[in-house]
């Protein structure tokens, strides 16, 4: 049995989603607000590290699927 790791770049996709929170109005960060941060990564950062490695190399990937989290308190 292969690492679920190893069979996850094998399908190009993980079998759980990676966790984002949606921001629609952007974050605020230590410089300042970035308006243009639309999602920011929860949960998944590894998994998005391979991603990054496997497009880096020409590796088509994906579909992906997505958890979005959204909280009714804008502003």
């Amino acid at each position: 049995m292969k690492h679920p790791t190893v069979a996850a770049l094998l399908r190009g996709t993980w079998d759980y989603p990676i966790v984002v929170l949606e921001t629609p109005s952007g974050i605020r960060r230590r410089e300042g607000p970035a308006r243009g941060d639309r999602f920011l990564l929860i949960e998944g950062h590894q998994r998005t590290r391979y991603l990054n490695v496997l497009a880096h190399r020409g590796v088509r990937t994906g579909p992906h699927q997505v958890f979005v989290l959204q909280s009714p308190i804008t502003g």
